[in-house]
């Protein structure tokens, strides 16, 4: 009998919109399906309004204004063959300012929802190591975001 993975997320939401915890669930399981990341993890998603990320993003990357994600990771690909004692993967936080999704969904003249899928996954692809820093690293992000985005529209219109 094979042993089922864990998927512990933990999403804490300190804004007054209302999102399904299923429909946030639902893009970080497809997300790391995606990633092949099959070991029991954790992984803690929360959304904030724009004063609480405004702090963490001067707290912690010295910008005084707030952002759209933040991604504190505690992945290490090395952990991904060495068993924790509680054999649990911690993969780190993904922080949304909900505010932020509000205003660039209205730029873009995107849903909201969208919007939020799309920040929630490069939170996580940011969180399993990938980084937009150099152009090709940018492609490599990009591709899997589409990957990712694909399976999800795979998934609704099944």
């Amino acid at each position: 009998m094979a042993i089922m993975a864990i998927q512990q997320i933990d999403i804490q939401n300190k804004t007054k919109e209302t999102i399904r915890k299923s429909f946030l669930e639902d893009v970080v399981k497809t997300s790391l399906d995606v990633l092949k990341i099959k070991r029991s993890y954790n992984l803690g998603l929360l959304l904030v309004d724009n004063k609480f990320i405004k702090k963490l993003n001067k707290k912690y990357r010295g910008i005084d204004l707030p952002t759209d994600v933040l991604s504190f990771s505690l992945y290490d690909k090395k952990r991904m063959t060495i068993d924790s004692p509680d054999k649990i993967l911690y993969l780190g936080d993904v922080i949304i300012s909900i505010d932020e999704v509000k205003k660039q969904s209205q730029k873009a003249g995107c849903v909201f929802q969208s919007e939020l899928v799309d920040l929630l996954i490069h939170g996580i692809l940011h969180i399993v190591g990938f980084t937009h820093d150099k152009e090709n690293n940018q492609k490599k992000m990009d591709n899997f975001s589409q990957k990712i985005i694909n399976k999800l529209i795979k998934k609704k219109y099944k």
